[in-house]
């Protein structure tokens, strides 16, 4: 698997043959490169979402584990609590540019669970 040292490392060398040695002026920060690249890699993924060409398996990013903490079904601090929690991620979960995740699974993988609309309850 390739890191993203080698992705940044392989972008210069591919401009520095194309135009020569990058000039000390012109100098692109790994962070800037790192970004364009990332930004870059989006949009190729929308156009493709968006013409209906499947996309790559090598594309998806797996989240590890994420942790969970148990709420009450009511969030709202000016209400007693209603006796019924649900679980939610401690951190916000990225944004998918695909519109919509794959599979969301059990930390063993043998449990998926489907999204069901808040008004579907």
């Amino acid at each position: 698997m390739r890191t993203n040292r080698d992705v940044i490392n392989g972008w210069m060398e591919m401009v520095s043959e194309k135009q020569g040695k990058l000039s000390q002026d012109k100098e692109w920060s790994h962070r800037l490169v790192y970004y364009y690249l990332k930004m870059y890699k989006v949009r190729l993924l929308w156009d493709k979402k968006n013409k209906k060409i499947p996309i790559s398996r090598s594309t998806y990013m797996t989240l590890k584990c994420i942790e969970l903490e148990k709420i009450d079904m009511s969030e709202c601090p000016c209400i007693p609590a209603s006796g019924c929690t649900f679980q939610r991620s401690k951190v916000p979960i990225p944004n998918d540019i695909t519109g919509a995740y794959q599979s969301v699974t059990s930390i063993l993988g043998n449990k998926t669970y489907e999204y069901l609309r808040w008004d579907e309850f």
